[in-house]
């Protein structure tokens, strides 16, 4: 197996995998994690993505 740094085609799947990790937090930990993936948490991939520090 290769393991490398997501590219910019990479994303849109990145962040269904992100989506389905937060729903994970939501259904065990509701008290401390929101529901929903907003606008807001799938651009910050673009961030994440520039400076991965």
């Amino acid at each position: 197996m290769n393991v490398r740094l997501a590219e910019e085609k990479d994303l849109s799947r990145v962040n269904e995998l992100r989506k389905q990790v937060n729903d994970l937090h939501v259904m065990g930990k509701p008290e401390v994690f929101k529901a929903g993936f907003s606008r807001e948490l799938q651009d910050y991939i673009q961030v994440i993505r520039k400076d991965p520090e």
